[in-house]
């Protein structure tokens, strides 16, 4: 790897010119937020990728779950109407049940902390889909300990900027939304946007003869607004209503993507935000900006736990599990940036910082057995101080250092009579060098870490006495709540492009350490025949982890009409000390092996056409390696790959765009489960999966006004 790894550093920084035309094209010049200050994404230390509006019609992407198999080293897992849970670099969550969540990836939607929340994830009127890998702490704080997701719809500027666009397809898919704002007066700007997403999925319940009981139905509505209160006084406001109502029935006792559920489940979800952001620029060497937001949501997510019907086979079960939650959450950031660089000598800018948040979220688990029906209240609490000092050592050459401290506190209880309170310090810290080598390239070296706040296992408490098994009954025990876990990353790259703009070319190599990590575990304990196995989940902390590999982002003009690109990730991950208890003694050592959904590799490769009349084509064929489906078994997926095409064309104001994706139909799995489920085989414990989404085809009409 270090070879390859010269070769394309060499490659980059010597510049090489290409033959030139007089219509030469240049890349489209990026901007990210990182470090707390926005930025070129050619200039800006870290594995950053960012998905633009154009690019995001093309693919007919309506929520992020459509994105995320283009990027490196990016996974994800549904068990739910959505890919919701998101792995970056072999690190994340792949499910949530009983017990509240830590995320390990942040999702940050107009500012407004939705971590934990994909379904909100819509992408209408989005103008960048940004994903940062590695450590985020010191700017995102806990839920952005293995990096974060940021929506960034269209601002409300002074500028009349209209958008409708309306789609159908095959399933039953049709889409429609309208946005559209500008100056109200002279101050004060506004923008509004709509949005409502109709499918039947891709799931029949032959039981039921029915093709819609994996549905998708969602909406939403973002209202954005901007004041300018004075010269130096701005107030951006921004509101949400997000209403999803999706149905969930997605495993198959027959692994043929047809269901035999008599009472399909839901994947709901309804949320209402509001974000003030105050920037005031006023003082002579300080900008202040003042950073609030409030989010409240219910969720209901429910599932045919046998997923069968009566009747099925002479014995067995027939039960439904629904869980009912509730989240509030308000949080303030208020920051404090220098005016560039003003200190000693005009060599050094800082920022520092204060961050405070409340969450309380709130469970009413409703089984057929009413014994393992539970309610549960968690109320956690954040506050943090930060800072950062970025170094001017040289004309090219910058050292930024930065660092969070905070306080993190839990209390837990429900009705089974389970409290706990937990509190831990959380750091984040960072540091990074970067050397602008030419105006065609830099390199960058960072060194960081990130805490991920621990917490209490109340489904495992909650069962103890459920557990027949002596070993396993102690396992619970031993597991009533679990550590902090800290992520440390080391990260080299290079970003560059030729002379005549248009090769561009993103490289980072990392490697990861993580101390305790967090891992979800499973135990399964029978009692009868006609009772369902007592399934319970719960976080547990391994020794340590490993994790190296490279991300290659690549994009080349190879006329001025044809764009070539290709993204590959390479990721080794190893589990550290860790072992998973059977009854029967015969423990199952994990040692060594695989972290979950964290594939050796992946890539998307593809050529984009654009003709001076205004036709476009575009290729992509996106490919996955194998990985396991989790840390509690050794189950795994296979290796795939999925061809997409869009074919359209661009008018003054308006697009039309036909998308087929998985042109080849390849059956994949999203979602992987070991245990047995089926009556008709005595319960034995099999592989079963949760299948992607199929061959589908889509025509859309944008118009911009």
């Amino acid at each position: 790897m270090k070879t390859a790894l010269s070769l394309i550093s060499l490659a980059i920084l010597s510049s090489p010119t290409f033959a030139t035309t007089d219509a030469e094209k240049e890349l489209e010049v990026i901007e990210v937020t990182s470090n707390f200050r926005q930025s070129n994404i050619m200039k800006t230390a870290g594995s950053i990728s960012v998905i633009g509006n154009n690019d995001i019609v093309d693919r007919n992407a309506l929520h992020t779950e459509n994105l995320l198999g283009s990027l490196a080293n990016v996974n994800f897992s549904s068990g739910a109407s959505r890919g919701n849970f998101v792995q970056i670099r072999g690190i994340g969550l792949r499910s949530q049940f009983v017990d509240p969540i830590n995320p390990s990836v942040g999702l940050l939607i107009d500012g407004i902390n939705y971590s934990g929340l994909g379904g909100a994830g819509s992408l209408f009127d989005v103008e960048a889909f940004n994903l940062y890998r590695g450590p985020q702490g010191t700017q995102f704080g806990n839920d952005a300990m293995a990096g974060i997701i940021t929506l960034d719809t269209t601002a409300a500027t002074s500028e009349q900027i209209n958008r409708a666009l309306f789609s159908v397809g095959d399933y039953g898919s049709y889409s429609a939304g309208v946005a559209g704002g500008g100056a109200v007066s002279d101050s004060f700007n506004v923008r509004l946007s709509a949005h409502t997403q109709q499918s039947d999925g891709y799931v029949t319940n032959d039981h039921l003869n029915r093709d819609d009981t994996n549905n998708i139905d969602e909406s939403n509505v973002k209202l954005k607004t901007r004041w300018l209160v004075s010269n130096d006084l701005t107030i951006d406001t921004t509101l949400h209503y997000v209403d999803v109502d999706n149905g969930y029935d997605a495993f198959s006792l027959d692994e043929n993507g047809r269901t035999l559920s008599d009472e399909p489940g839901r994947d709901a979800q309804r949320t209402k935000a509001i974000g003030i952001n105050l920037n005031y620029t006023g003082f002579e060497s300080v900008d202040v900006q003042l950073n609030t937001s409030a989010l409240e949501s219910d969720l209901v997510y429910s599932y045919d736990e046998d997923w069968s019907y009566v009747g099925i086979h002479d014995w067995g079960y027939s039960y439904t599990d629904t869980y009912t939650r509730s989240r509030e959450q308000a949080d303030l950031d208020l920051r404090f940036l220098s005016k560039g660089f003003t200190l000693f000598d005009n060599t050094v800018s800082w920022v520092s910082g204060i961050y405070v948040s409340q969450r309380d979220s709130g469970l009413h688990r409703d089984y057929t057995n009413d014994s393992k029906n539970i309610i549960s209240d968690n109320e956690h609490s954040d506050v943090a101080v930060y800072g950062q000092l970025t170094y001017q050592m040289s004309p090219k050459t910058t050292m930024t250092f930065g660092g969070r401290v905070g306080q993190y506190d839990i209390d837990y209880s429900d009705s089974k009579q389970v409290t706990q309170s937990l509190d831990d310090t959380l750091v984040g810290l960072h540091f990074n060098v970067t050397n602008q080598v030419n105006e065609q390239a830099m390199t960058y070296i960072t060194l960081s870490r990130s805490d991920k706040a621990g917490g209490v296992n109340g489904d495992a408490l909650a069962k103890v006495d459920d557990i027949s098994s002596p070993t396993l009954k102690a396992q619970l025990l031993d597991n009533a709540t679990f550590e902090p876990e800290t992520l440390y990353s080391a990260e080299f790259g290079v970003k560059g492009r030729s002379l005549d703009d248009r090769l561009n070319i993103r490289l980072a190599a990392f490697y990861n350490y993580r101390s305790e990590p967090q891992l979800k575990g499973w135990i399964t304990d029978k009692v009868g025949e006609s009772e369902a196995e007592t399934f319970v989940g719960f976080n547990d902390n391994a020794g340590s982890g490993r994790g190296y590999g490279i991300e290659l982002e690549t994009r080349y003009n190879f006329t001025d009409n044809l764009e070539l690109f290709y993204n590959v990730g390479y990721l080794i991950t190893r589990i550290k000390d860790y072992e998973v208890v059977k009854e029967s003694g015969q423990n199952v050592n994990m040692h060594n092996r695989n972290m979950a959904h964290a594939p050796e590799y992946q890539f998307s490769a593809g050529a984009k056409y654009r003709a001076d009349n205004g036709f476009y084509a575009n290729v992509e064929v996106q490919g996955k390696d194998s990985f396991f489906y989790s840390d509690s078994h050794n189950q795994q997926s296979d290796f795939y790959a999925l061809t997409n095409i869009s074919l359209g064309y661009q008018g003054n104001d308006w697009r039309v765009n036909f998308a087929a994706n998985n042109v080849f139909d390849r059956e994949y799995a999203v979602r992987g489960f070991y245990f047995g489920n089926d009556p008709r085989n005595g319960y034995e414990a099999r592989n079963y999966v949760q299948l992607g989404t199929p061959s589908t085809v889509n025509l859309s009409l944008e118009v911009n006004w």
